[in-house]
């Protein structure tokens, strides 16, 4: 597999674990572990890169994502707003990288058919990353450390105290 395709998927995974951890913040119930299939009005069966359920109604929502070296065209924003129509999803996220977003057509029918867009850090992973939606900044930090000799340490508030 081209490295190019490694990194699109390891985007839509990192994506996927980041969004299981703030679905409370995006109204969802659950988020589906892995791509899914969600069926059209029409019959046609689209895959869907990451798929969550809303509180309460658990109806579906849609996100696209792209990670890509330029900007979303409207034509991307026109066939998923489709896709959520037709799905009956009851909303839909276009999930790009920080560098990149919508193009100004695609932002026009994006905030015509209330589309939301989520910004992650390109090489974000489940447990290191910075998200933007709207005015919200999200992190995550991992923290980590190497020993090359033995030592004893004790971690109290924040604080390590060591034995020498």
């Amino acid at each position: 597999m081209p490295k190019a395709d490694k990194a699109w998927e390891s985007f839509e995974d990192a994506f996927r674990a980041i969004l299981e951890t703030h679905k409370d913040f995006f109204g969802l119930d659950s988020v589906e572990p892995a791509s899914r299939k969600a069926e059209a009005e029409s019959g046609y069966v689209y895959d869907i890169e990451v798929m969550g359920y809303s509180k309460g109604d658990e109806k579906l929502v849609l996100f696209e994502c792209r990670r890509k070296s330029r900007n979303l065209e409207p034509r991307d924003a026109g066939e998923f707003a489709f896709r959520i129509q037709t799905t009956e999803a009851k909303k839909g996220y276009f999930v790009t990288t920080l560098e990149k977003g919508l193009a100004e057509g695609a932002k026009t029918i994006a905030d015509h058919a209330q589309i939301g867009h989520i910004q992650v850090s390109a090489n974000a992973t489940p447990h290191e990353y910075l998200m933007k939606y709207l005015s919200n900044f999200f992190a995550g930090v991992a923290d980590r450390f190497t020993v090359s000799d033995v030592a004893t340490a004790v971690v109290n508030r924040g604080n390590v105290i060591t034995d020498e």
